[in-house]
């Protein structure tokens, strides 16, 4: 899901023009977003796996967008399941 959310973030960027202000303008299309042709994705495909929403950033620290899941623990950092996860 993670990978999902973040190429619908780069489709709504090709219709247009920017990059979302946040993950809900992939569901719903906000008042201002011109060439808006979504949805890009559903509520579901915005949470990792453990039914959290993920964390979505712009501009990101490492690119254009941050998007992240903070694991099983949720917080920042940790191993195994307890990994963050982010979208490259």
């Amino acid at each position: 899901a993670l990978t999902r959310a973040g190429v619908a973030g780069w489709h709504y960027q090709m219709d247009t023009g920017t990059l979302p202000e946040s993950l809900g303008a992939l569901v719903k299309a906000p008042a201002d977003a011109n060439g808006w042709l979504g949805p890009y994705a559903r509520d579901p495909e915005l949470v990792d796996p453990w039914k959290q929403p993920y964390t979505y950033k712009v501009p990101g620290e490492s690119g254009p967008f941050d998007l992240v899941s903070t694991g099983a623990d949720r917080k920042v950092g940790g191993d195994s399941v307890n990994a963050d996860i982010r979208f490259k």
